[in-house]
């Protein structure tokens, strides 16, 4: 629709151009006369007022188009903001799905940096490990390599750390002696070992043929020291160490006392005791 200016403005140019016409046709026809108008004239009047109303029906139609046009390029301003707004949204989008997958290409390669490095640590426990193992065998196997001991009498095997032994004598024979077997039957030589005969009771006098150590001859104890037992495995042997027992003759039939074997050194875990109870019988 038309403005009210425009719709003034042409309504005013119909009503001057229409007072125009009518004056001019006045003024040709002076002076007027009954019957001096033609129908020619009131055709032309009439086409005048057909042409206005033309003129402002086309300049109706012009502003309409204008208002239109107006409001198309209002619309197409407003889409294109739109548009600009959603390629705007996209771009940033983009630029954010963008950092996003650098940061996962970055992310990417420290896991694969972390397996590596835990790979690598996988590696090196496995071969400390190993290595411990290893050690640790060693260590067993040079633990395992320790003497022990087996005391016999004679070819008797002495078990649980005692025996009974009947000590027999004819007459009035004041001596006797018998020998105390040692076998090594663990992996390592028994070195520096002490041994050492001892009788609580006193009731009898010990000697060890080879003895260093003694109080006099007439001892309730003796002892070897720095004595090496090696492995019966590697050696093939026992040890014998003969004792003599003297004092027998203070003795009655049927006495009976102890004698204590102790054999001590570094190497053994504990030290090896045995504990003979005798039974003296004089024949």
């Amino acid at each position: 629709m038309m403005n009210k200016s425009m719709q003034w403005i042409t309504a005013v140019t119909i009503a001057i151009l229409g007072i125009a016409w009518l004056g001019y046709l006045l003024w040709e026809k002076a002076p007027i006369e009954a019957g001096s108008f033609k129908l020619s004239d009131l055709t032309n009047l009439l086409t005048i007022i057909i042409a206005g109303f033309s003129l402002y029906v086309a300049v109706a139609a012009y502003q309409q188009s204008i208002q239109d046009s107006q409001e198309q390029q209002k619309s197409l301003e407003a889409s294109r903001s739109q548009l600009q707004a959603v390629v705007d949204s996209l771009s940033q989008q983009s630029g954010t799905l963008a950092n996003n997958l650098e940061a996962s290409r970055n992310l990417l390669d420290v896991q694969k940096e972390q397996r590596t490095v835990l790979a690598d640590s996988l590696e090196t426990m496995k071969a400390l490990l190993q290595l411990q193992k290893e050690e640790r065998a060693r260590a067993q196997e040079v633990a395992n390599r320790k003497p022990k001991l087996e005391a016999y009498i004679g070819d008797k095997l002495i078990e649980n750390g005692s025996i009974d032994v009947e000590l027999k004598v004819k007459g009035d024979t004041p001596t006797n002696t018998f020998v105390f077997w040692l076998k090594n039957i663990g992996s390592a030589s028994l070195k520096n070992a002490r041994i050492m005969a001892t009788a609580p009771r006193k009731t009898v006098y010990l000697h060890l043929t080879a003895a260093q150590y003694h109080d006099q001859d007439n001892s309730h104890w003796s002892q070897l020291q720095g004595e090496e037992i090696l492995p019966h495995k590697s050696s093939g042997k026992r040890f014998g160490y003969p004792l003599l027992i003297s004092g027998l003759h203070n003795l009655k039939s049927n006495d009976k006392f102890d004698i204590i074997w102790d054999v001590t050194a570094e190497s053994l875990e504990s030290p090896f005791r045995i504990v003979m109870h005798f039974n003296f019988i004089r024949e």
